[in-house]
């Protein structure tokens, strides 16, 4: 019953907001933009858990780092750095932080969240992708699941 599969995180809520399907499955910033923008969507999240990302910083092991790279990394943690981010997301890293929940995210977000274990996914990385791939490929749009990105 899934008419296709996207590959930009945003596609799916974007043909929603243009009227091109009727519902989109997608992460919450991408619905809750669009609708921000007065597009006509209306973002809903599961009765159970939802599934989820990290997003993550790191300097890269070498010879030389540059003491600019070791700013921004720090700046990235910075409490300046995590209100910024909190305009947008519902959760940020820093538990010493407290900052209101976004407009359109459920009040309690984190308790959402389904647990993940981040080591496994990576250790299974090829073989997710291809059992998405031998799945869903047929339906897949733009670019192919080969985990090249």
């Amino acid at each position: 019953n899934i008419a296709s599969y996207t590959h930009a995180d945003e596609e799916a809520c974007a043909l929603v907001a243009d009227g091109k399907k009727p519902i989109g499955i997608s992460y919450a910033l991408a619905g809750i933009e669009l609708k921000a923008q007065g597009k006509p969507i209306e973002p809903v999240f599961p009765v159970g858990l939802s599934g989820w990302d990290m997003e993550a910083n790191a300097l890269i092991k070498k010879d030389q780092i540059k003491p600019a790279a070791k700013t921004f990394l720090d700046w990235t943690l910075s409490k300046t750095a995590m209100h910024a981010y909190a305009k947008n997301y519902a959760i940020i890293s820093r538990r010493d932080i407290d900052v209101p929940i976004p407009k359109g995210y459920p009040k309690e977000p984190a308790k959402q969240l389904f647990d993940r274990d981040f080591l496994w996914d990576a250790a299974n990385r090829q073989r997710i992708l291809d059992t998405l791939k031998a799945r869903y490929g047929d339906k897949a749009s733009g670019a192919p699941l080969s985990g090249d990105s």
